[in-house]
């Protein structure tokens, strides 16, 4: 895809949702409504998760907050929705509210409130519920810092134990550095954990982030959190870093070498096997050429083969799931009228795959596709302006 029209498709993309009063705590900041200038577009964006009973949960944004139902027959149907926050999140492309559910029933939601006087600075928000859905309490924020600046583009897993994590995009090092006169690239990456819904202190994992790629997330196998986000590196490409969010060392994982002086708007995906293998995707446009790539690494950060292209010049926004040995891999294709998405299946760890299958199709604005498991199966949740939600099984390759 060439450069030019890679940025205007995501430009158009991206557009600003209403954003309604906040109702923080006492002693926060409470962002003061945003207005916006332009009709609003829909908000698409539906976060997804099953608990340990098959029970599928959904999280969406609505024009009244932040909405959350569940289905017991796999997305054919949903029950009553409840309310879980009156904020209106950002929830369009890169940005959508997040939802898991923890191995004792307890709900958790997450997601970015826009700030009071730029649609583009926010607050990471959470809320949970342990009465089975029911009811939620007040949403807290997360961040520690408070300034009216970007905190936005949250990440959430829950480990076993019911310990939350969150890692998002944070611009505070970027300020202080301004207030000093000294430069600084892009955004840093902060995370914090809560084991009893509530948020300790922020931790920042890295310097120079892309600032608006959404950062994927995934359990490694002892629990410990893992983060893959689109870097800045001091040669100005925009490649990709690995962490563990246990004070680990970052460790480059892509080099492509894409230079970019903005931000693609086009975030990665993770997904972490029973032997700790690290399959990763992730979408860039060096050369002017849009791509999306897949490449496996041990936990060292060794590659076994080079990067393998997924699909045209028009593909991006992969997913990822590893259940197993098994991984599935989606992404979003464009042949001109309709968008589609596609899904390889590997039955071996990744080391081989079955050829590529056409999941579902749309032809008006739609999600970007994820994944979910149930009792070692696969499916691609998807969200669309004209065929509504879909949650579609993901078949092993014959």
């Amino acid at each position: 895809m060439p450069l030019i029209r890679l940025v205007a498709s995501l430009a158009a993309a991206f557009a600003i949702l209403p954003v309604a009063p906040s109702t923080f705590a006492a002693g926060e900041h409470a962002p003061a409504p945003v207005k916006r200038a332009m009709a609003p577009k829909p908000a698409l964006a539906v976060g997804a998760a099953f608990d340990a009973r098959g029970r599928l949960w959904r999280v969406r944004p609505g024009a009244d907050g932040v909405w959350v139902d569940y289905s017991d027959d796999l997305g054919r149907s949903f029950g009553a929705a409840v309310r879980a926050s009156p904020e209106i999140p950002a929830a369009d492309g890169e940005l959508a509210p997040e939802i898991a559910v923890a191995r004792d029933g307890t709900v958790h939601i997450a997601y970015t409130l826009p700030g009071a006087t730029n649609p583009i600075v926010g607050h990471i928000r959470y809320t949970r519920s342990t009465d089975g859905g029911r009811s939620f309490g007040p949403a807290d924020t997360v961040n520690d810092n408070r300034d009216e600046i970007t905190h936005r583009f949250q990440s959430m897993v829950v480990d076993e134990r019911g310990t939350v994590h969150l890692v998002w995009i944070d611009k505070r090092d970027l300020e202080a550095a301004r207030r000093r006169g000294q430069a600084y690239a892009g955004a840093a990456i902060y995370s914090a954990r809560a084991a009893d819904g509530r948020f300790g202190a922020n931790a920042k994992v890295a310097d120079h982030s892309c600032e608006c790629c959404r950062i994927a997330a995934a359990l490694d196998t002892d629990g410990v959190p893992v983060a893959f986000w689109r870097h800045v590196f001091d040669d100005g490409s925009r490649d990709h870093t690995l962490a563990r969010l246990d004070g680990a060392a970052a460790m480059r994982a892509t080099h492509e070498g894409w230079r970019i002086n903005a931000c693609p708007h086009h975030g990665p995906a993770i997904a972490i096997g029973p032997d700790r293998t690290r399959h990763l995707a992730w979408f860039t446009a060096e050369r002017g050429e849009g791509r999306v790539l897949y490449q496996a690494r041990d936990p060292a950060g060794r590659a076994a083969a080079p990067p393998r292209r997924l699909g045209g010049d028009q593909a991006g926004y992969p997913a990822l799931l590893a259940t197993g040995g098994s991984v599935v891999l989606a992404w979003k294709d464009f042949d001109g009228r309709a968008t589609r998405i596609h899904a390889e299946h590997s039955t071996d760890g990744g080391r081989t795959w079955s050829a590529p299958q056409v999941l579902a199709s749309s032809v008006g604005p739609s999600d970007r596709p994820r994944l979910v498991s149930h009792a070692g199966q696969a499916y691609l949740s998807w969200n669309t302006r004209d065929d509504g939600y879909r949650l579609i099984p993901v078949k092993a390759a014959p």
